[in-house]
């Protein structure tokens, strides 16, 4: 698993990526992890990307606002 943060005077960046089977095609209907997320990155005005790496495995991105 990777963990990597950068931030700058207006933004910070969340990135965690690991190296496992990548996600299935369809998730389950009761997997709530990456709506939840992704609620809760754009209620702070950010944005979520998530999905299979090329590599392989699977990699969330949160991008968020810093301001005042």
């Amino acid at each position: 698993m990777a963990v990597d943060l950068t931030w700058s005077a207006t933004s910070l960046c969340i990135k965690v990526g690991d190296r496992g089977p990548g996600a299935r095609s369809q998730p389950s209907p009761d997997a709530h992890g990456l709506v939840g997320m992704r609620e809760r990155v754009r209620i702070h005005g950010g944005e979520l990307t998530s999905g299979n790496l090329p590599e392989g495995g699977f990699a969330i991105q949160a991008l968020l606002p810093i301001g005042a």
